[in-house]
């Protein structure tokens, strides 16, 4: 059994904006699902990564797991634990 964990990249757009990509940490499974949000500055961005990453991993867990263009055995294979 695989943990469902995230893991995230950051962009910093011409006007100063940083947007934050948060995807499955599997190779396997990344390309499915992901969840994305801007910040006004880099700063607020990596101050809210945390709690970003807390509150996203729950909410893409449970849309994952019933996403039905991933095959069952995949799905299966992964916990939030």
């Amino acid at each position: 059994m695989e943990i469902f964990n995230l893991i995230y990249d950051i962009r910093i757009e011409n006007d100063g904006k940083s947007i934050i990509c948060l995807r499955p940490e599997n190779e396997m499974i990344n390309e499915y699902i992901a969840t994305y949000r801007t910040y006004d500055n880099i700063t607020l961005a990596q101050t809210s990564l945390v709690g970003y990453i807390e509150e996203m991993r729950p909410l893409l867990y449970h849309d994952f797991v019933n996403m039905e263009n991933v095959p069952i055995d995949i799905r299966n294979n992964f916990t939030l634990n």
